[in-house]
């Protein structure tokens, strides 16, 4: 993945109306589920989410092995 389809990826998830919770899948480290499009900054392929229990996740393009949508019973 390269920064500028990690920004448009990002930015195409984060303001989808309605927003939809997404997963950020990493190659090494934690998956974790983006629930509130107000709690993730990002610039230059890198960015940062605060989760709703003040968990903090920095993650760049290169660092991503997938970010999508969840499917059903998939949020854990």
């Amino acid at each position: 993945m390269t920064p500028s389809v990690f920004e448009n990826l990002l930015r195409s998830l984060l303001t989808h109306q309605p927003f939809t919770p997404f997963r950020v899948d990493l190659k090494v480290g934690p998956s974790f589920v983006v629930d509130d499009p107000e709690a993730v900054a990002h610039c230059n392929g890198s960015a940062g989410f605060i989760s709703a229990d003040k968990e903090v996740f920095f993650f760049s393009y290169e660092d991503v092995q997938t970010i999508g949508t969840l499917t059903p019973g998939s949020a854990s």
